[in-house]
């Protein structure tokens, strides 16, 4: 089966008495596990300026496998940028298939990806997405507005926590799109740029969002 993922595991951070499992979905993994001892794979794009949506179908189906393996009882998916938005389309599609509780912690995630807008213009990678994505059109048009993912995947069993930093003007367009939805949480951080998450540290949403 091909991937367009690539998968790590953290073997110090397994706990058998621990009911959670927890995707990495970002470049800043390693940042991200730093204090943050709890059963985790990372998880990293092997197309970058795909945007996670490179053998979509694979990925989930990989996921899921891992997920139903695991036997935990909830699923957290941590992402920053374009993993934040992996972290809530992939929580928001293995929510229909599982008993599983599922969250998405999403720092600064991209909510409409296409078609390319100002909002996308400061993340270079970006710049090649339509050529490397023009033979998968029909995925990109499926999944390239979270708001309509949401809105069509609901399910109760899904929470999305969407931090942002509430002065930079792209995260801030970003959260207002999907702020309707069910479910969809938004903490915003007094932060005027992109990489929130070295503002506020995942473990801070878990202190203050975790059952």
């Amino acid at each position: 089966m091909i991937l367009g993922l690539e998968i790590l595991r953290d073997p110090t951070s397994t706990k058998d008495d621990d009911d959670t499992l927890t995707f990495v979905i970002s470049p800043q993994e390693m940042f991200i596990w730093k204090d943050f001892q709890r059963n985790s794979i990372a998880v990293r794009c092997l197309y970058p300026s795909g945007w996670y949506l490179k053998y979509i179908e694979n990925n989930i189906t990989y996921l899921s496998d891992i997920i139903k393996e695991s036997k935990k009882e909830t699923i957290y998916l941590i992402g920053t940028s374009a993993g934040a938005y992996a972290s809530i389309l992939y929580a928001s599609i293995l929510a229909n298939d599982s008993p599983c509780k599922f969250v998405s912690i999403a720092f600064g995630p991209q909510t409409l990806i296409y078609p390319p807008s100002k909002n996308m213009e400061p993340f270079r990678v970006y710049d090649n997405f339509v050529e490397d994505m023009k033979d998968e059109m029909d995925v990109v048009n499926q999944y390239c507005d979270l708001k309509e993912v949401l809105n069509i995947n609901l399910n109760p069993n899904h929470k999305t926590i969407h931090v942002y930093g509430e002065r930079n003007p792209e995260d801030t367009f970003f959260f207002h799109h999907i702020e309707t939805c069910d479910n969809v949480v938004g903490l915003p951080i007094d932060y005027e740029h992109h990489d929130v998450w070295l503002k506020y540290h995942p473990t801070r949403v878990f202190e203050l969002y975790e059952d």
